[in-house]
């Protein structure tokens, strides 16, 4: 009775709402026939207002008998649970079975399946979510693996190419990153335990076998220096023996200098020189002959129909001259070695050089860089475009036509700055070979140029060449 009075009461207030409108409408119009269609439809709308809000009212109260049902079923199923824990089999038996008459009515029939389809709905999206977050994460982790075996490829390939060129400690510094990365890679562990000892080992071999070559050049060096001077004494007492006269004696001294020397040029002039002793006065008054500071090399070139005979720069005053005139040889000027400066003794010394063409002397110079001097060819070795630090020590072999008469000094420039001047003195034939050495310091890298100037400073030849890492 009393939910009847409360749904009239609902549809009246609805139907009061539009009829007052209505009424309103109706005078503001003054149709009678307009009012009277207009209060049926809202007639209609009052009685569907009316079903609609006893729907509501049913679903509400289904919901309330619902959840009670729900309570008191879940209440008497968990007293059973608690009878049948102390033991109570006939009285969990009870409530279980209350339960269960209480999930039986029709009405909690439908409620049950309502939550069980909710319940179902419910964890197919936690279902569908738990999978879309196992993917996101698998394909993060597909990608954070990729980048880092990307990494690893690349560091490791980097390690391979310094280790390559030789570098070990930034090789190894790769090679530790790759193994921080991945403990478990091979390559690396390899070359860390295995490639790279060995790797310092052949390199360290290398510098002592280095080391022991440039000191055996040394000593060698030092050696001819030592030899030299010895000539050089020899040649100095022939002289003084000369210009006293005593021409066995003095005879006795040059054979002994070019004993230490082996210069066969200087044979052939020696007899030169008895034979205008046999033809002059018993009592000659010579001037010096050999001079003791320009002595030639120890290996020298024999004469030729060509070229001039290999000989010391002589000057010879007294008269006749020689059958064959000897050709006047320059100074080669050598820069001492940095580990020890020896005596300012040359090393070598280059030869003139016959440069005749039509009976025309040529006017023209050059210039070449080389690691050696075949002293026994008068000529350079091989020809150099480029030089390393492994290269101790360099040659400017100079070859000059048609500046006789002139001063001539090599001139060494690093990046375009003087490092070195070698004077070589005055050239005193046509055509002149001469050159000078150069210690080299490994720290100074970079463009070199060697140029042959004049004491009037006209550039006669350059030379550029590159000092690079070994």
């Amino acid at each position: 009775m009393s939910k009847r009075i409360s749904r009239f009461a609902a549809g009246l207030f609805v139907l009061m709402i539009p009829v007052t409108a209505s009424l309103h409408a109706e005078e503001g119009a003054g149709s009678y026939e307009k009012s009277k269609a207009t209060l049926k439809e809202l007639i209609f709308q009052a009685q569907e207002n009316i079903r609609k809000v006893d729907q509501i009212i049913d679903q509400r109260e289904r919901e309330r008998r619902n959840e009670a049902r729900e309570s008191k079923a879940r209440e008497s199923f968990e007293r059973g649970n608690a009878l049948y824990s102390s033991g109570d089999l006939e009285g969990a038996t009870k409530a279980w079975k209350e339960a269960l008459d209480i999930s039986g009515n029709p009405e909690m029939k439908g409620h049950i399946a309502e939550q069980a389809r909710q319940a179902r709905e419910k964890a197919a999206r936690a279902e569908a979510e738990r999978l879309s977050a196992e993917k996101a994460a698998r394909e993060k982790l597909e990608q954070e693996a990729a980048a880092l075996k990307h990494r690893i490829d690349a560091t490791y390939e980097e390690g391979v190419a310094l280790y390559r060129q030789e570098k070990c400690d930034a090789a190894e510094a790769k090679f530790a990153e790759v193994l921080s990365l991945d403990p478990a890679n091979a390559g690396a562990d390899r070359y860390v335990k295995s490639k790279l000892p060995d790797l310092r080992r052949e390199l360290a071999k290398r510098e002592e076998d280095a080391a022991r070559k440039r000191e055996a050049e040394r000593q060698k060096e030092l050696a001819a220096a030592e030899k030299e001077r010895q000539a050089r004494d020899a040649f100095a007492r022939g002289n003084d023996l000369f210009a006293k006269g005593e021409l066995k004696a003095a005879r006795a001294a040059w054979e002994e200098a070019i004993a230490i020397t082996g210069d066969t040029g200087l044979q052939h002039q020696l007899r030169e020189l008895e034979r205008q002793a046999e033809n002059a006065s018993p009592v000659p008054k010579p001037t010096p002959v050999l001079k003791a500071e320009e002595l030639p090399p120890a290996v020298s070139e024999a004469p030729s129909a060509k070229v001039a005979p290999v000989k010391p720069a002589t000057e010879v005053l007294s008269s006749p001259k020689p059958a064959v005139d000897p050709a006047p040889v320059s100074k080669a000027v050598s820069e001492p070695s940095p580990a020890q400066r020896p005596s300012p003794a040359p090393v070598a010394r280059p030869l003139p050089v016959a440069a005749q063409q039509g009976g025309e002397e040529v006017a023209a110079s050059s210039c070449i860089i080389t690691r050696t001097i075949d002293l026994k060819a008068r000529k350079p070795g091989e020809t150099l475009a480029n030089a390393t630090t492994g290269d101790a020590k360099l040659y400017c072999f100079t070859e000059l036509n048609g500046v006789k008469g002139e001063r001539v000094t090599h001139v060494w420039e690093h990046d375009g700055k003087v490092v070195s001047r070698f004077p070589l003195g005055k050239i005193r034939s046509s055509s002149w070979r001469i050159w000078s050495r150069k210690w080299m310091e490994p720290e100074l890298t970079g463009t070199w140029t060697v140029k042959v100037v004049t004491g009037a400073g006209r550039v006669l030849a350059v030379q550029n060449f590159e000092y690079v890492s070994q």
